[in-house]
């Protein structure tokens, strides 16, 4: 999360997009909370305070989520897309989780997050369509969904086309963010 702050701080023309945000599991966390508090109150629910954060950029991070059900971590992105009111998610092996099993993840997400969009004054429908981008490459190592996933928004992120991601770059990536890290982390 703090490296791709970092780069972004130092390469400004290339990860300043206006009215990006990128958000991390703890976002999804919140999100998951809310709904269940939607569930519960129904039309008395309101969006609070602190999940406007997000919304209006102060949370900025980067993350990938756990999904309900799997017995290990599973990485995807997701892109959200406010004029087309749809979540595009780059899962990295395609068939991992079913369109059902995808849809019942981010019901949560579908639902909150046009209500945030909304409170601050972004037009958007009351649910967002869930899209899963079927174009990308399909990861052969299946401990690779990482990497797939902070390649996807980097290459979101800086106006690259994902389909170019390909399993063929992904242990030098893997090498590249190690030495990455280490420089990050390694302040003399």
């Amino acid at each position: 999360m703090d490296l791709l702050r970092d780069r972004a701080q130092r390469h400004p023309k290339s990860f300043d997009v206006h009215g990006r945000v990128i958000l991390n599991t703890e976002f999804l966390r919140a999100i998951t909370i809310e709904y269940q508090s939607l569930e519960f109150t129904g039309n008395e629910y309101t969006v609070p305070e602190y999940m406007l954060e997000w919304v209006i950029g102060l949370s900025p991070s980067i993350g990938g989520k756990s999904w309900e059900g799997f017995t290990h971590m599973y990485y995807v992105t997701l892109e959200i897309v406010f004029v087309d009111s749809t979540i595009y998610v780059y899962d990295p092996d395609h068939s991992y989780l079913t369109q059902g099993q995808l849809k019942q993840n981010l019901e949560s997400v579908a639902v909150i997050v046009p209500m945030m969009a909304k409170r601050v004054g972004i037009n958007v429908h009351d649910r967002l369509r869930i899209v899963r981008n079927m174009t990308t490459v399909r990861q052969s190592v299946s401990s690779d969904c990482g990497i797939f996933a902070i390649k996807y928004v980097e290459f979101l992120d800086i106006g690259y086309m994902v389909d170019e991601i390909n399993q063929s770059w992904i242990q030098n990536w893997k090498k590249k963010l190690a030495c990455d890290l280490f420089e990050f982390n390694a302040d003399p």
